[in-house]
């Protein structure tokens, strides 16, 4: 489904940058941090951009039904990669927390 007219021009009066998202470059951000592919500078640029597009007036992110689809589709199984990932590269006990937990800490 595509967004309805008032919401595209909504968007389009906001005058910010529009991100269209991909479902792997959202997983990519939730896999396994301390896998060697993932750089420092990566994870602080898609805190920014996520940061940024939260206003809205600074960068407005949209992503297609199919990728909302395909995310809750992968979403378990990269945190199950992840959390994997992470406690066995930690010598204590680690869980990835969901954005909810962390907010309700």
């Amino acid at each position: 489904m595509s967004l309805p007219t008032v919401e595209r021009a909504r968007i389009v009066a906001l005058g910010a940058p529009i991100l269209c998202l991909d479902t792997c470059s959202i997983l990519d951000v939730l896999r396994d941090p301390t896998r060697e592919s993932i750089r420092a500078h990566d994870a602080q640029a898609a805190l920014e951009l996520l940061l940024a597009a939260e206003t809205e007036s600074q960068l407005v992110a949209v992503w297609a039904e199919q990728a909302e689809l395909e995310f809750q589709g992968n979403l378990n199984s990269v945190e199950e990669e992840s959390n994997k990932g992470v406690r066995s590269n930690s010598p204590t006990k680690a869980v990835l927390l969901k954005p909810s937990e962390v907010e309700s800490m």
